[in-house]
């Protein structure tokens, strides 16, 4: 399973997912993967990307920052950032904030594993 979770982002202003359910019903993915991808930036390379993870089905999130990303390079594409998970995972979030970028394009992408155990 692949989700985009933001696709081709314009980097020129802020970004906020809101909270992305990942599954439902009893299919449970072992693994997730979250790669993070950023090029063509331009402006003062100080903008962050926070990625959260929440397991409360409540309406307000109880939110656990797993990863922050600091934007200091105007491009990692051939490097992307990839942040493993292997705990439980039921709802996500990303937060972009441009600071001071004025221009680029941002991917995040999540894989999961699914595991075929019932």
């Amino acid at each position: 399973m692949n989700v985009a979770l933001i696709k081709n982002g314009n980097m020129n202003a802020s970004i906020d997912t809101g909270w992305k359910q990942l599954h439902s019903g009893k299919e449970r993915p072992s693994l997730y993967s979250i790669q993070t991808e950023w090029k063509s930036v331009t402006g003062t390379l100080d903008g962050t990307i926070k990625i959260y993870k929440s397991n409360s089905y409540e309406s307000t999130k109880t939110a656990t920052l797993m990863k922050e990303y600091s934007i200091t390079t105007a491009s990692n594409a051939t490097d992307c950032e990839d942040l493993v998970i292997n705990s439980p995972l039921e709802f996500i979030k990303v937060v972009y904030t441009k600071n001071n970028i004025t221009a680029g394009t941002l991917n995040v992408i999540l894989s999961a594993e699914i595991d075929d155990a019932d």
